[in-house]
């Protein structure tokens, strides 16, 4: 039962540093892509649940 619990926070800081990330460069990010960007929900909960997959994915992308 705390693996799960465990889990879903590990889920929860990555969604919370994402936001806080997306709300300190969001001007820059929307001028580079010229569209709003924004996480719905859905979106949210997502993020939380595959987390791992989530992680791989910004690590992937990271500009070394």
């Amino acid at each position: 039962m705390m693996f799960i619990l465990y889990y879903l926070f590990i889920g929860l800081i990555i969604m919370f540093l994402l936001d806080m990330h997306l709300l300190a460069y969001t001007k820059q990010i929307e001028f580079e892509l010229k569209e709003k960007i924004e996480y719905d929900t859905f979106t949210r909960i997502f993020i939380i649940v595959v987390w791992p997959a989530a992680l791989f994915i910004i690590i992937k992308n990271f500009p070394w």
